[in-house]
């Protein structure tokens, strides 16, 4: 009864799909269609279902549903006593099985690899801006230190300028006062 009940679900769901050209859906819906069946023992129409939706999962390239099929293929040809076709069935199921957890590894490692390079980059990149944040300092700290040499060899300068300067006017006091002194003598001996 509730088998029943399913399969027209699944009619119908199978309807909407079509209208929406879900194909991936529809071969799937033919899988369930199929597995009530064949839980209702009714072999021959599991069959029909499960190889329909096989063959639109070969059609559209669907290596996951064709897998789900062969293997539920598998056990109505056993049940039906049709041992060789089940056990190609079986073989085909572990060769897609395979490919799928081929892919999947490889999708994964692909992922992983691709992380890897990026952590590297961003890891580079790091390196790189801390690199010139160093190299900003260090110009910064040079750009400084040179500044305040200038400025200390400008005030020594400015320094020496001031101590040349009274000493200029120191010699010129002096002259002066020696002028003064020798004109102060020559009136004093004459």
């Amino acid at each position: 009864q509730q088998y029943t009940k399913a399969q027209r679900y699944l009619y119908k769901a199978q309807t909407i799909q079509q209208q929406m050209g879900a194909q991936g859906a529809i071969a799937d819906i033919w899988l369930m269609l199929g597995q009530t069946f064949y839980q209702q023992k009714r072999y021959v129409k599991a069959k029909k279902h499960l190889d329909d939706g096989i063959q639109l999962a070969r059609q559209i390239k669907n290596p996951r549903i064709e897998r789900d099929g062969v293997q539920y293929l598998a056990k109505v040809l056993k049940a039906q006593g049709k041992y060789d076709e089940a056990y190609r069935n079986l073989e085909l199921y572990t060769q897609l099985a395979d490919s799928l957890f081929n892919e999947d590894k490889l999708r994964k490692l692909t992922q992983i690899t691709s992380r890897f390079a990026a952590e590297k980059r961003e890891d580079s990149l790091r390196a790189q801006q801390a690199q010139m944040a160093a190299d900003l300092k260090h110009r910064q700290l040079v750009q400084r230190s040179t500044y305040i040499g200038l400025g200390l060899a400008l005030a020594l300068v400015a320094v020496l300028l001031f101590f040349y300067i009274e000493k200029q006017r120191s010699n010129r006091k002096l002259d002066k006062t020696n002028q003064n002194l020798t004109h102060s003598n020559e009136e004093l001996q004459t």
